[in-house]
């Protein structure tokens, strides 16, 4: 199914501290687990108006998102209006290219591999390319052993809770990429705070309190969440960042980087007619 949710409030919230992590830890390997298309024609829909359009035409007033990794490259790209979106695979073969880092992508979507390649070919970077046309839970699954500190794992899952055929969740393997020391960061979405305190439970659960680390999460959703029911929906009306095995400063800046976010978004509005501001909340396990 072609992927909808460019440029929308949710992929901010996620290419927004993504680009930061790539700059500021410069794998060695990078592994996308939903890599989608390499990049998007913008076309002014609602949820793009409430996402990227306002967060573009408001970075003026925030002096460190001028400063970040994403702000930067989406003028790289758009250096008159914006037009075109960057996927995650694009900000990750851009901000990398020019260090020895291998790419791993994989997407169900036979289409969206195919365009991805076609960008690493444009952009010189097929022969550090792998590409897989298959289930990205089993198939980074098996590759976790070749897989080390150095090692980046994005996991961009559509349900990053259920189980797949073989019992594995990717927040399964999330965990398990953290008990291996890899770098990973697995966002997710919600509609309610109840689906906001089920995650919360279920991470809980997952964690391993013998381990001496513990892990952060960051989350950005709008002021008008309700309990069991959605109010207005720009894409997703919450979103999570949760990471392991980066820098402390890190954590830092994803904090920062979000509450500069909901400074922008303050006095807005969705669909010109529900409120659009949004809270923040840092969450540690």
């Amino acid at each position: 199914m072609p992927y909808i949710h460019f440029g929308r409030i949710g992929d901010i919230w996620k290419h927004l501290p993504l680009a930061e992590y790539l700059a500021t830890v410069r794998p060695n390997k990078y592994v996308e687990s939903n890599s989608a298309s390499s990049m998007y024609l913008l076309s002014n829909t609602p949820e793009q108006e409430y996402g990227i359009y306002h967060f573009w035409n408001n970075c003026h007033k925030a002096d460190y998102l001028k400063q970040t990794a994403y702000y930067l490259m989406m003028k790289n790209f758009n250096p008159g209006n914006i037009t075109t979106y960057p996927g995650s695979s694009a900000i990750a073969l851009n901000l990398l290219k020019n260090i020895d880092c291998i790419f791993y992508f994989y997407d169900i979507e036979k289409d969206s591999i195919n365009n991805i390649e076609k960008y690493t070919k444009q952009s010189g970077l097929k022969k550090r390319s792998h590409f897989y046309i298959t289930d990205s839970i089993n198939g980074i699954h098996k590759q976790l052993d070749e897989f080390n500190d150095q090692t980046f794992i994005h996991f961009d899952p559509y349900d990053a809770f259920t189980p797949n055929s073989k019992g594995i969740s990717y927040l399964d393997l999330f965990f398990e990429a953290k008990n291996k020391g890899i770098m990973a960061m697995l966002w997710y979405g919600f509609m309610t705070t109840s689906d906001k305190k089920d995650i919360y439970s279920l991470i809980k659960k997952k964690l391993n309190y013998n381990n001496k680390e513990r892990l952060s999460c960051v989350e950005v959703f709008l002021s008008s969440i309700q309990e069991n029911s959605v109010l207005v929906n720009p894409g997703v009306v919450g979103s999570g960042v949760i990471t392991c095995n980066l820098p402390s400063k890190l954590i830092e800046k994803t904090y920062c980087m979000a509450n500069e976010l909901k400074m922008i978004y303050k006095d807005s509005f969705v669909f010109d007619k529900y409120k659009g501001d949004i809270e923040v909340e840092l969450i540690g396990y």
